[in-house]
């Protein structure tokens, strides 16, 4: 049996890029490219209020290609879920609301 680490998430998030017009599906590899680079950038902040990016992969052909990332699973919702929730109280973004 292996020790457990204690930084090792037990859940996974797979998230793919998809493109939402002819334009970017044009685009799209460099698009995921970006989006890697940026959570290797937010990787390296080592923040424990920022979900890390485990790896990031392509699957299929040319023609039917996915880009995908595995991400750490977020307890407690989406973003989405957050800015819902708050959405009547009007937060306004400063450091004490991130901190």
């Amino acid at each position: 049996m292996r020790p457990r680490r204690e930084k090792r998430p037990e859940y996974f998030a797979l998230k793919e890029i998809t493109p939402p017009n002819a334009e970017e599906r044009r685009r799209i590899k460099s698009i995921w490219v970006n989006e890697v680079r940026r959570m290797k950038e937010m990787n390296e902040c080592h923040n424990d209020h920022i979900v890390r990016c485990i790896t990031g992969f392509t699957r299929g052909g040319s023609w039917e290609k996915r880009y995908l990332l595995i991400l750490e699973w977020a307890d407690g919702g989406s973003l989405e879920d957050l800015y819902k929730e708050k959405e009547n109280q009007n937060p306004q973004l400063n450091g004490e609301l991130i901190e």
